[in-house]
């Protein structure tokens, strides 16, 4: 699977600024993202959160975002990914597996580039002034625009 071919992926990484995306971590760190996760929803209600929940794997992160990447391991959604954005507090269904995940951050629509745009913060090291993505184009012609407004 997945992390036969790959152990750790860190996706869209500005050299420039270090920022990135996402981060789908080893699993040798996955103690260490759950432990993070977990300060995020202590305050939750066992009837607040999802049933699949406490059987979960933390697998990644938005760096510095509070946004995790967590795979069900039991019941109707194993193997499924869902993200949590501590903004809202809630639970996104993302894909059907780990792969099927992988392939939609590699192609991102417009909405997903504005949420990968909202969590890095662009800028050099000789200016206080930062960017946005505005437009991702990929080699194989695939291209995706955030939303002017955001």
């Amino acid at each position: 699977g997945f992390y036969a071919v790959c152990n750790s992926v860190t996706f869209y990484h500005d050299e420039t600024s270090g920022e990135a995306a996402l981060h789908i971590g080893p699993p040798e760190e996955w103690w260490l993202l759950e432990a993070d996760f977990q300060d995020w929803i202590t305050d939750f209600s066992d009837d607040e959160l999802p049933e699949w929940l406490p059987d979960a794997s933390v697998i990644g992160e938005a760096p510095e975002a509070a946004l995790y990447i967590l795979v069900a391991t039991t019941g109707e959604h194993a193997g499924q990914i869902f993200e949590f954005d501590h903004d809202g507090c809630e639970f996104r269904h993302m894909a059907d597996d780990i792969l099927a995940y992988v392939k939609l951050l590699l192609q991102p629509d417009g909405a997903l580039l504005s949420s990968f745009a909202s969590t890095m913060c662009f800028s050099t090291d000789d200016t206080a002034e930062q960017w946005w993505i505005v437009e991702m184009r990929d080699s194989r012609g695939h291209v995706a625009r955030t939303d002017p407004e955001e």
